[in-house]
């Protein structure tokens, strides 16, 4: 049974999660991450497959979590490719559903990481960018990030945020 990918969580705990450090530009590092990018990407030593049910195994392991979202990239057959949900983990291994594709060994440089909301970057300046959805069902928006902003005290910086229907420009909408 296909298990759905449409709800994703991350955690500043992920290996390879991007942190804000109160640098310039350290906001927009994680959104690009988290909406465009992905991040914490590992590549797989063998993934099998046996009964519907793909077996990942990574050599140096991995920082993977029960039920997260994984991009898989590289492998043969293809239908291994894509968003596919975390079933089980273990140190070296973490295994998702494969219905419907044969048992066997995949083939190819075949990585996983977090994956990312799909979300494209429209725009980008210096410590700025503007996201806007792929979905083609969503409603048209864009989200537009200055972090250009010098901190205004010892407790952190501020980062703009604005939402617009439609943009021109980084800075147009």
């Amino acid at each position: 049974m296909s298990n759905p990918v449409s709800v994703k969580w991350f955690k500043s705990s992920h290996s390879g999660a991007p942190s804000l450090t109160g640098v310039a530009g350290s906001m927009i590092a994680l959104l690009d991450a988290i909406l465009v990018n992905g991040y914490g990407s590992v590549t797989l030593s063998s993934l099998t497959v046996t009964s519907g049910v793909a077996t990942a195994t990574v050599n140096t392991g991995h920082n993977f979590e029960d039920y997260v979202v994984v991009l898989v990239a590289g492998a043969t057959p293809a239908g291994l490719n894509g968003e596919k949900r975390i079933t089980k983990i273990s140190a070296n291994a973490f295994t998702f559903d494969a219905t419907g594709i044969s048992d066997g060994t995949a083939t190819g440089t075949i990585t996983a990481k977090m994956a990312p909301l799909g979300w494209t970057k429209a725009y980008s300046g210096t410590n700025k960018a503007v996201y806007h959805p792929s979905d083609a069902n969503a409603v048209p928006s864009y989200l537009w990030v200055d972090d250009n902003n010098p901190p205004t005290s010892s407790n952190g910086r501020w980062c703009f945020w604005r939402g617009f229907m439609a943009m021109t420009d980084i800075d147009t909408g």
